[in-house]
């Protein structure tokens, strides 16, 4: 696609690109954040998306990513949510103690929440999102991982087997 030389991005078109891109925000919101209207940023397509500055910028983002990846802005975007599927960190786990002195070796664990939150953006950019329920905890009456209630289970479960590993 062709953009003429003279057209530059604003700052607002540019702080709302990079929020959706980086996954902060929904258009929407983005838009909001930066600086737009509520009723701008409710026709996101018309009012942003198909803006000249907007295009020049994202054209340019994908110019740039082409010489550094040699490969499209949303191909190394998709590229790097994929590899985020296999994440994967290392944690701290308790060896031996022996009077003030503790050993620790590091393990290596499933990365549950990256992995999830890598998905949940595949879903999102592939545009379907809108099938899924709306929070499997809620279809199964499920506390969510970050609730409280599990944040408190889970240092009470830890507490427990500290206890009666030693």
């Amino acid at each position: 696609m062709y953009l003429p030389n003279n057209v530059s991005p604003t700052a607002r078109q540019i702080k709302t690109v990079n929020a959706v891109i980086s996954g902060e925000n929904n258009l929407s919101a983005a838009m909001q954040q930066a600086g737009y209207s509520f009723k701008t940023s409710e026709n996101p397509k018309q009012n942003f998306v198909d803006s000249r500055g907007v295009q020049v910028y994202l054209q340019t983002l994908d110019e740039k990513s082409r010489k550094k990846f040699n490969m499209s802005i949303v191909d190394k975007a998709l590229e790097v949510y994929l590899e985020a599927l296999d994440a994967n960190k290392f944690v701290p786990v308790k060896m031996t103690m022996e009077g003030s002195r503790v050993s620790y070796k590091v393990a290596k664990e499933v990365d549950h929440d990256t992995r999830m939150k890598a998905a949940d953006r595949i879903v999102k950019l592939q545009g379907l999102d809108h099938e899924l329920p709306k929070k499997a905890s809620e279809e199964h009456n499920v506390p969510a991982f970050n609730s409280p209630e599990v944040i408190n289970f889970n240092r009470k479960f830890q507490a427990f087997l500290e206890q009666n590993n030693t």
